[in-house]
């Protein structure tokens, strides 16, 4: 006795071949090309703004306490040189500052530690005069910090 021959319907078809059609109305809507990769690059934005977003939130947190910037200098004479620089800081902080006087060559010819008072602002433009040891080209704030105490 042979054993009864497989029916066409029950055999698979060799190899790769066209996909059968989805039912109408089975599975829903048909899938849009691209729609997947469009979702993906649209999730991979969102993480990287809201990486961003925290950066920013603890950049501004862990900030220095004091902000500082050069305004501008005059030479004054052979021996003195005028700095101006504005210092942020919390209303009520004091600040410790340095101010140097450079030469042509680039060479400190002078440095003044200048303390900036607590005022209710929090920014405040200071003028310091810088005596020199030689003839100054430029003036420059070297940085600050909050003042002990």
């Amino acid at each position: 006795m042979t054993p009864p021959a497989p029916s066409p319907a029950a055999t698979p078809a060799p190899g790769p071949g066209p996909v059968p059609a989805r039912p109408a109305g089975r599975y829903g809507p048909a899938p849009v090309p691209g729609r997947a990769r469009r979702a993906r690059v649209a999730v991979a934005a969102a993480c990287a703004v809201a990486v961003a977003v925290v950066a920013w939130v603890v950049v501004g947190v862990l900030r220095d306490p004091v902000q500082w910037q050069d305004l501008g200098y005059d030479v004054v004479d052979a021996a003195t040189v005028q700095v101006r620089f504005a210092v942020t800081m919390e209303p009520g902080a004091r600040a410790v500052c340095q101010v140097r006087a450079l030469n042509e060559a680039f060479t400190e010819v002078g440095f003044r530690t200048v303390e900036v008072s607590a005022v209710a602002e929090r920014t405040q433009r200071v003028t310091v005069q810088v005596r020199t040891t030689a003839l100054a080209v430029t003036g420059s704030l070297q940085g600050c910090r909050l003042a002990d105490g």
